[in-house]
């Protein structure tokens, strides 16, 4: 039952969120990049300083290894 409540919420959310964007014109419409600090915004900008690139070679990485029994490419998180 509590499962029932909680994806009627998750649809009652996700619908108000649709109805309130819909109002914003394109013109007006903006990311979350808009309002980084210049610092910020260099720092996504640009691929070796960004910390979350090391996620992204990680990843690189693990999907190159080898795969495992049936052909499934497998990962065991620390």
């Amino acid at each position: 039952m509590h499962a029932l409540w909680r994806l009627a919420a998750v649809a009652v959310a996700a619908i108000c969120g649709i109805v309130s964007a819909a109002g914003i014109e394109d013109g007006e419409k903006r990311t979350g990049f808009d309002f980084m600090t210049p610092e910020t915004q260099a720092l996504q900008a640009d691929d070796m300083s960004n910390p979350g690139m090391l996620w992204v070679l990680q990843g690189e990485q693990l999907w190159q290894t080898g795969a495992g029994q049936g052909g499934c490419r497998l990962l065991r998180l620390p």
